[in-house]
């Protein structure tokens, strides 16, 4: 029997030895986990070895799971079903309703026999040469701030507040006859980018392109991907975004750009 056990910081030690071939870097997302009090990291252990890890991150009543990572000598052994099924089981305990995760191909089967079933897919877009950004945008401003976290909840379905509040300070903002169209969030993850109109989630995209070279979309954004073919960027991955749970009422055509596969 394999016991899952909380992932320490003494764990970090290990974890490289978990790097999936083509990630990025996983040590910086597993230290955020770590030190951050929504987000609930463990461990399975075999034969005194980490075996694998997963994670479950909690905005109030619904949740994300992110890295569940088994390594690759310990492979279709079960590792990764009894990971997920224990962060289900976590997650449950704290009466979230709604549980998500972003899935690869290789993934997907283990979810599905769990109970997850596929919402939409999210397309992962690259480029080369940065993009020229034309439109002017404002500076966080806090008289704007429970009108950028109330757009975030409209088109995610999700209170994410706690996560987005550090985060504001480094905010660019569209603002119409003193209204928010839309933010960017340069320092969250890839560079969340939320936007009521078109033209202010292109205008976004195009400064965060000014600077960074991709971003992931759920397919349902048929402006964004029109603005990336147009501009020449092309798909370099596609995951599958999977629920469990009660569904959410969101508003995928409104996300010019995810925060990451952890998160969504």
């Amino acid at each position: 029997m394999h016991l899952i056990h909380p992932l320490l910081q003494t764990d970090l030690l290990f974890i490289k030895k978990l790097q999936p071939e083509g990630w990025s870097d996983i040590t910086p997302y597993i230290e955020f986990y770590l030190r951050t009090n929504y987000c609930f990291p463990v461990k399975i252990i075999v034969h005194n070895e980490l075996a694998g890890i997963g994670t479950c991150i909690v905005h109030h009543h619904t949740a994300w799971l992110a890295h569940i990572i088994v390594h690759p000598d310990h492979r279709n052994k079960g590792l990764g079903t009894i990971l997920t099924q224990a962060l289900i089981d976590l997650l449950k305990q704290k009466n979230c309703s709604t549980i998500q995760l972003i899935a690869t191909s290789l993934g997907k089967p283990v979810y599905s026999k769990l109970g997850f079933t596929s919402e939409t897919d999210y397309l992962l877009f690259t480029c080369d040469q940065p993009l020229t950004a034309t439109t002017i945008t404002t500076p966080f401003d806090k008289k704007f701030e429970r009108e950028i976290i109330a757009l975030d909840h409209h088109v995610t379905g999700e209170n994410r507040q706690e996560l987005l509040s550090e985060h504001l300070p480094f905010s660019r903002l569209i603002i119409e006859n003193n209204t928010l169209e839309g933010f960017y969030l340069p320092t969250l993850g890839e560079g969340l980018i939320i936007a009521k109109k078109e033209e202010a989630g292109a205008a976004l995209l195009a400064l965060k392109h000014s600077s960074i070279n991709k971003t992931g979309l759920p397919i349902d954004n048929k402006v964004g991907i029109e603005f990336f073919t147009r501009h020449g960027l092309t798909e370099s991955f596609r995951g599958t975004k999977m629920i469990l749970g009660d569904k959410l009422k969101w508003h995928p055509e409104n996300m010019y750009s995810r925060i990451g596969g952890n998160l969504g």
